[in-house]
């Protein structure tokens, strides 16, 4: 029994059963059931209900050879993307330019979704100068429906220099090897 979905259309509904991995008169299984809190909570992060909660619990007769699946769903208020705030760890890197490529992922106004989130920190990342790289939503503004999106940023160092060398000593040669690295993240300034 799935209950708390009345207040989501018939094709959000839809989309969010699709595949369910448990069916009535099915054996219960445990590994199923074990997805499908997760599941539920990501299709409906997906649609734009950030604050989605599932709950459930089975309760199992042994003597009647039945198990009962309950599941409770509060979508919540569904959320449109907000403002993208840059934490204080960009020192050295415009937070614009931080901000701009974030917003290929996250368009103002769309409708919030976890993979946009990955997909925006996975472009922040590729910039290529952060040695770490986290894109998080903040506290949602439920008057206006909107969530704000937050890039947590650690700059990696903008000047590395590496050296190396080797030596290999054979019965038919003797090699010496010298190995230098010098790299600049912004070296023209446009990063």
């Amino acid at each position: 029994r799935i209950d708390g979905l009345d207040s989501l259309t018939d094709s959000q509904r839809e989309t969010l059963l699709e595949g369910f991995p448990l069916k009535e008169g099915e054996i219960f299984r445990e590994e199923p059931w074990i997805q499908v809190k997760p599941m539920l909570r990501s299709r409906l992060h997906e649609m734009g209900f950030a604050e989605a909660v599932v709950e459930g619990s089975v309760e199992v007769d042994v003597e009647a050879h039945l198990a009962r699946a309950a599941i409770e769903v509060q979508p919540g208020q569904r959320y449109r993307f907000g403002d993208i705030f840059v934490s204080p760890g960009a020192r050295q890197v415009p937070r614009q330019l931080i901000i701009e490529e974030a917003a290929r992922a996250i368009e103002r106004g769309a409708w919030y979704s976890d993979s946009a989130l990955a997909d925006a920190q996975s472009r922040v990342f590729k910039m290529g100068v952060f040695g770490g790289v986290r894109v998080n939503r903040g506290a949602p503004n439920r008057e206006e429906g909107t969530v704000p999106v937050v890039v947590d940023v650690t700059e990696a160092p903008f000047r590395t220099l590496r050296a190396g060398g080797g030596l290999a000593l054979d019965q038919t040669r003797n090699e010496a090897r010298l190995l230098g690295e010098y790299t600049n993240r912004n070296l023209f300034g446009g990063l």
